[in-house]
């Protein structure tokens, strides 16, 4: 992995990252153990889905892996 990869990267890019955000909220509509979570949600969760897993800059995208560990940088 290049010192330039971020984490969004790092998890699989676009599809990969849907995949898990998906996978998220499914859990919360299954799972009792997550009615907390799910309760801090809109009835419909579709924006919630997509806003999680565009793709425009936030801090997922924002992390820089490096050879220390994972680097936060600012992107304007």
């Amino acid at each position: 992995m290049s010192d330039d990869s971020t984490a969004f990267d790092a998890l699989g890019g676009e599809s990969a990252v849907r995949a898990l955000v998906d996978r998220f909220y499914d859990l919360m509509d299954l799972e009792a153990d997550y009615a907390g979570i799910r309760a801090l949600h809109p009835p419909e969760l579709d924006s919630s889905r997509d806003k999680l897993s565009e793709n425009t800059p936030d801090p997922i995208r924002t992390l820089k892996l490096s050879s220390s560990g994972l680097d936060q940088y600012w992107v304007e």
